[in-house]
């Protein structure tokens, strides 16, 4: 049998600095429900499969004396054969998996964001070591998953944005709505009247709210739309505020507040798609 087995590198202490606690770190994307599984450096490489297939795992570290041997994968086992050229008389299933082991980078817990996504697309995982030793793997799917929780409230924003947009031109043509934007945002615009947008492209969010809110807008805008003044400022009243929170980076949103923006978001593209503004 090949023994790799490798000293792995010191861990670095982790940043006590204030700009690191503002950064994204890696614990950031660690799956909180990740139960971290080893195996033995004898293990055979057909037990380390069928565990892979069954309990959905894509790599496995491999200990020895609880020191790191290396990590067993898909992409592991497939790129050691193509090395040893073993010749068809040999059972590569009975191969002890250390035989076919690759070495995945080592990151602490608050390693930031960037070097791992960079470790990650190349290596296609990377192993989480704490003061206790190995704690987790983070793969590409967890750096996606993550990411995307990360990116989702700023998505479903600009898809409200632009779909609210797509309805306001609708209802109301531009020598229509000059006149009554004018009037609808004449109060929030007070003492800086030249920088009164006229326009849904020149509109904030929140002043897109105020015309479709408004009763002088209201009888084009429900022609178009359906429905009562009473729900739109319902669905969109607290929007506006959920933006601000979002695109100042002031936290993340409560659970009422992603509510209020997922209910938003369908409702305004379901009347866009209703209006054939948008593909169903």
């Amino acid at each position: 049998m090949l023994d790799r087995q490798v000293a792995s590198p010191a861990v670095p202490e982790p940043a006590d600095d204030a700009l690191g606690s503002l950064h994204g770190r890696l614990n950031d994307f660690t799956p909180e429900s990740q139960q971290l599984r080893t195996i033995p450096r004898d293990t055979q490489v057909v037990e380390a499969l069928t565990m892979m297939r069954l309990e959905g795992f894509s790599q496995l570290p491999v200990m020895h004396n609880e020191r790191l041997v290396g990590v067993f994968s898909y992409r592991s086992f497939a790129r050691r054969l193509l090395e040893l050229d073993l010749g068809a008389g040999v059972d590569v299933l009975r191969l002890s998996v250390a035989d076919v082991v690759d070495d995945l980078p080592l990151m602490p817990p608050d390693q930031d964001v960037e070097a791992a996504i960079a470790a990650v697309e190349r290596d296609d995982a990377v192993l989480v070591r704490d003061r206790d030793g190995i704690s987790a793997i983070v793969t590409a799917s967890d750096l996606l998953v993550g990411l995307r929780a990360l990116t989702r409230p700023f998505v479903l924003l600009m898809e409200l944005e632009r779909s609210l947009r797509a309805i306001v031109d609708h209802a109301l043509p531009a020598e229509q709505l000059e006149p009554l934007a004018r009037q609808i945002l004449a109060n929030a615009y007070k003492g800086r009247e030249d920088d009164l947008p006229t326009t849904t492209s020149d509109m904030t969010f929140g002043d897109l709210v105020s015309v479709v809110r408004d009763g002088r807008a209201w009888t084009d805008i429900g022609n178009a739309i359906g429905g009562s003044r009473d729900i739109v400022g319902i669905r969109l009243g607290p929007i506006p505020g959920i933006r601000n929170t979002v695109l100042h980076f002031r936290r993340a949103l409560s659970p009422d507040e992603d509510e209020k923006l997922v209910a938003a978001h369908e409702w305004v593209g379901r009347q866009a798609v209703t209006l054939g503004l948008l593909d169903a």
